[in-house]
């Protein structure tokens, strides 16, 4: 068994060389302090947590609020022969039962958790018998109001604080302001803290924006100049399924993937994709995290982003083997008014929030003082007919419950569809014996999986048809055929989300809508818009010098970024410095302000003065 970080990092994960600041991450968590990491997407966090919890003696318990993430992390520790547990939203009861006995009894190593699922009894009382060596908090960023995706069940992270107290703290994320800084150590009450913080500088990485008022075009004319791997950002699932149309149409291989997809499915789409030199992904931002595909050589953006850290995670997902790369985004007017659009649909007035919260439980006819832990599948589209509220506020209605901990929510209700085999021996057989379509698809069914005489049992339609030589399709049709002749009992797979109740039903006179959770995140986000906006439409300034200084880090101009490369005009730089030297300034200063390159900047200001429109001084200039 290897006994120090690098053995590990060589023996279990097959890695030769540590990146940037995770080995100091590593013994300064070994060294049992509290400790915040703040490293770009790409860097390799995981294993700053995995490596001291395989070394630790106790268990090492890990929160994100990614639950696509954590089964990702499960399972690549599981096929290193690491015990490891997950509890997730959408868990039985029996799942959580057994996930905590092993726990506690089965030397199991990581215990995965959404942070939700820390306000539970059982967790609870469970966790506090466990010999826990170190509380991770993955996506730290979350527990901050002035983080980009704010989430108050993150203040739950301080129970396990309370609980084991003389366990340290290891934060992780890939961006935080100096504010989310400051929050994150003050929530968790870990004001000693070492902290490693890498660059936002990425210096493979070329950020282009391009005004366009035909996308589909120049998206696929910049495809087809890019003979590499990369990735296509939407914001909805239907035009995921559209530019996947397209690209097919102009026989550009791609994939697919967003949450509407069956699991296997996006599995393999997702395995393709990272076995392939040139194949293009068309994803929403339920895809990238965890994924470590080194050669992706450029991310393109199909609408703006609503956060500068939302696209500055996306865009790190290019150019990770240290080669070039280029991070695109196309946008018209349209993107910037849905972009402000989009704020006031996010924050919906309180009465609203108060009648969808009331609406949720008449929707399921639940009393007042009753409805704690139950869960029920939701299709908003119904749910909005039949309530007469309007769908987009709704959605966000619920999201703001969520973060008022009345309720959270799962991607789905179930990852795979679930049968049960009811017919009698003798129909079986008479079944299997033929060679029907039916007869075909229940004798599959019986050697493909074993107990479901007994019990529902998850299954794959895909798999089926695989085995079969037929379609989806026709094993889906097939399967309820044979539910209708009462030979099974089929459940289709759903990707309608599930809400569960954390809280039994209460008066809306008595719903507590916190001004940070709806006036004061508003504010925050309007502010997170409009330096995404400004960052969109800015012709002068260098991107990086952008990026950087937005998250508090100083760097020279790139150089290979779109406003870098462009020459600028005379009359922008005229403009510029007529309007700045309206007050005294000396060179230094002006070339401090100026968005422009030093050449250039001080040629217009020669240009100026032998005109006498600027006058000078000494070391000063003004007009």
């Amino acid at each position: 068994m290897p006994f120090t970080p690098k053995e590990i990092l060589n023996d279990v994960f097959g890695l030769d060389e540590f990146r940037p600041f995770q080995e100091e991450i590593i013994y300064s968590v070994l060294s049992k302090k509290h400790t915040l990491g703040i490293l770009p997407t790409g860097s390799g966090k995981s294993l700053c947590y995995q490596i001291p919890g395989i070394m630790l003696s106790g268990i090492t318990i890990v929160v994100s609020p990614l639950i696509a993430l954590m089964n990702d992390q499960v399972r690549r520790l599981q096929k290193l022969d690491i015990k490891v547990a997950g509890i997730f939203g959408n868990m039985r009861q029996e799942q959580i039962d057994i996930a905590l006995e092993n726990c506690k009894f089965g030397e199991v190593k990581f215990l995965f958790l959404s942070p939700e699922r820390l306000q539970s009894l059982l967790i609870k009382t469970r966790i506090k018998q466990m010999q826990v060596s170190l509380i991770v908090m993955d996506e730290a960023h979350c527990i901050s109001q002035w983080g980009h995706d704010f989430r108050p069940s993150y203040f739950n992270v301080k129970l396990l604080r309370e609980w084991h107290p003389d366990v340290p703290v290891l934060a992780l994320t890939a961006t935080a302001t100096k504010k989310v800084e400051d929050d994150i150590l003050k929530i968790l009450d870990i004001p000693k803290t070492k902290i490693f913080q890498g660059s936002y500088h990425r210096k493979q990485l070329s950020y282009y924006i391009q005004k366009s008022e035909n996308k589909f075009t120049d998206l696929i004319n910049i495809i087809e100049r890019k003979k590499a791997s990369g990735i296509i950002y939407v914001n909805k699932r239907k035009l995921v399924e559209v530019l996947h149309e397209e690209l097919k149409r102009h026989q550009i291989p791609s994939e697919k993937y967003h949450a509407g997809i069956e699991a296997k499915e996006k599995e393999k789409a997702a395995k393709s994709w990272m076995n392939s030199d040139d194949k293009w992904m068309i994803a929403t931002s339920a895809f990238g995290m965890g994924i470590d595909k080194a050669n992706v050589r450029t991310i393109i953006h199909f609408h703006v982003p609503s956060s500068m850290e939302e696209y500055y995670q996306e865009s790190g997902r290019a150019g990770r083997d240290g080669k070039d790369a280029e991070s695109i985004i196309l946008y018209n007017q349209d993107d910037i008014e849905f972009l402000k659009l989009n704020i006031e649909w996010a924050f919906p007035e309180r009465e609203l929030i108060k009648k969808v919260y009331n609406s949720l439980f008449n929707y399921k006819q639940i009393a007042l003082g009753a409805g704690a832990e139950t869960g029920f599948s939701f299709d908003l589209a119904d749910f909005s007919k039949k309530f007469d509220v309007p769908a987009k506020k709704t959605y966000y209605a619920i999201e703001i419950l969520e973060k008022c901990s009345y309720l959270f929510q799962t991607e789905s209700v179930q990852n795979s569809s679930k049968i049960k085999v009811i017919g009698t021996k003798e129909v079986l057989n008479k079944l299997s014996a033929n060679e029907s379509t039916e007869g075909k698809v229940i004798g599959v069914l019986l050697r493909s999986y074993t107990g479901l005489l007994s019990e529902a049992m998850p299954i794959s339609e895909s798999l089926i048809a695989e085995r079969c030589s037929l379609s989806r399709d026709e094993v889906i049709n097939t399967l309820q055929r044979l539910e209708q002749k009462e030979i099974v009992e089929y459940e289709l797979m759903s990707f309608l989300p599930k809400i569960i109740f954390s809280q039994d039903r209460i008066e809306t006179q008595y719903l507590h809508i916190p001004k940070e959770i709806l006036e004061d995140r508003k504010k925050i986000k309007e502010a997170q818009v409009t330096s995404m906006i400004d960052f969109t439409t800015n012709k002068l300034q260098c991107r990086d010098q952008l990026i950087c200084s937005y998250f508090n880090e100083d760097i020279a101009r790139c150089m290979h970024c779109d406003n870098c490369k462009n020459p600028h005009d005379t009359k922008s730089i005229e403009e510029f410095l007529l309007h700045t030297l309206k007050e005294k300034k000396n060179i230094d200063q002006i070339i401090n302000l100026s968005p422009f390159l030093k050449p250039e900047t001080l040629a217009v200001l020669r240009a100026l003065i032998d005109l006498g429109e600027v006058k000078y001084k000494e070391d000063f200039f003004w007009v």
